[in-house]
């Protein structure tokens, strides 16, 4: 979404979790998800592992890819708007997604 990026909530329960994504602007900014390992799904879409309630995000946006490891990869899964990784767009492969990346 555009505009500045919102302040985060403090959340110091969360401190102790590997993985997580933090929700910067648009109507959820402030929101953190855990994200556990596997394939998690972003999107507008009920159906999505991490529902976001922003028209700029599709249905089913993207893909994010926590391996065993601790890495972690996205990719787009053809949404209308693409999927941007620090200000560079993305396509259906993954990519790497390094600490504090901005998606």
């Amino acid at each position: 979404s555009l505009g500045a990026p919102a302040e985060a909530e403090p959340h110091p329960e969360l401190d102790e979790a590997p993985t997580q994504l933090h929700v910067v602007a648009g109507p959820d900014a402030g929101g953190v998800h855990l994200l556990h390992g596997g394939r998690i799904t972003v999107g507008r879409s009920a159906d999505a592992d991490v529902p976001l309630d922003d028209p700029d995000v599709s249905r089913l946006h993207c893909a994010v890819t926590v391996a065993p490891d601790g890495r972690v990869s996205v990719a787009d899964l053809g949404s209308t708007n693409g999927t941007v990784l620090d200000g560079r767009p993305i396509g259906d492969r993954p990519v790497r997604f390094a600490p504090g990346a901005l998606l």
